[in-house]
């Protein structure tokens, strides 16, 4: 049987450390003491409050490590009493109280400038962030509309232009809206495409007796497609965007184009 080995009468010279311990919870206390004679009173006092003080240090590390990366980050901020306080709460104490705080932080930003619900108060910032929403749903749907009349405009545009080419007005409508912001010569080239097959099936229509078709309303959808691709080129901005302009400055001629 090995005899048991101790050290006596050895110095202490370095105590290292690591910032990333294998075991993050582990604790070890180091304690002088001469064997001659017992402890005194007060040294047994001192011992004994360093006993509690790792105990409860102990108690902290395991109620840390039962807490979620979420709530171990929400509370590296926090004084120790307040971290303390939220250890002790149950689970869904602590989800309650981590969702108070994120409402408390919530931020809108109104014309570029962030404001922070807890700066301005709760009251104020319900206010501030109803009126926000409020022109966010008004511009939506004034782009809504405007994306409305651009898709009407071009759907009567396929119907007066190309009635006799494969594909319904709204199909065609939609072609020629995507294709517009494509370069000039692109442009003109499907143009020249769609005229052809509307000449051709057209004349084969009217050879069966069935000739069809009305003018009405096609000189105001040239005129306003010519004022767009000017404004577009005068502006250097895309067609999409030059015709909402375009409409909207010429509301009389737009509404010709309506019937």
């Amino acid at each position: 049987m090995a005899k048991k080995l101790i050290l006596k009468d050895f110095e202490l010279v370095e105590i290292s450390g690591v910032d990333r311990p294998a075991q993050e919870s582990a604790l070890m206390s180091i304690i002088k003491r001469k064997e001659e004679h017992d402890m005194s009173a007060e040294e047994l006092k001192v011992l004994k409050s360093k006993v509690a003080e790792l105990s409860a240090a102990l108690e902290v590390a395991k109620s840390m490590a039962s807490l979620h990366d979420a709530e171990k980050m929400y509370v590296s901020s926090m004084s120790e009493s307040d971290r303390d306080s939220f250890i002790k709460m149950s689970p869904a104490d602590r989800n309650a109280h981590m969702e108070m705080s994120k409402r408390a932080q919530e931020v809108i930003e109104i014309n570029g400038t962030l404001i922070n619900k807890g700066a301005v108060g709760e009251a104020t910032f319900e206010v501030l962030k109803s009126q926000q929403e409020r022109i966010v749903k008004q511009e939506a749907e004034t782009k809504k509309a405007r994306d409305l009349a651009i898709q009407a405009t071009f759907v009567r545009k396929a119907a007066d232009n190309y009635s006799h080419v494969s594909g319904t007005s709204e199909e065609i409508g939609t072609l020629l809206r995507e294709t517009a912001d494509i370069s000039k010569s692109s442009r003109q080239t499907l143009e020249s495409i769609l005229e052809a097959l509307e000449k051709s099936n057209k004349a084969a229509f009217e050879n069966k007796g069935s000739a069809s078709g009305s003018d009405e309303g096609t000189d105001a959808i040239s005129k306003l497609d010519a004022m767009a691709k000017a404004h577009s080129e005068k502006h250097n901005v895309d067609y999409a965007t030059a015709y909402s302009i375009v409409i909207e400055k010429n509301a009389d001629l737009y509404g010709e184009t309506l019937g």
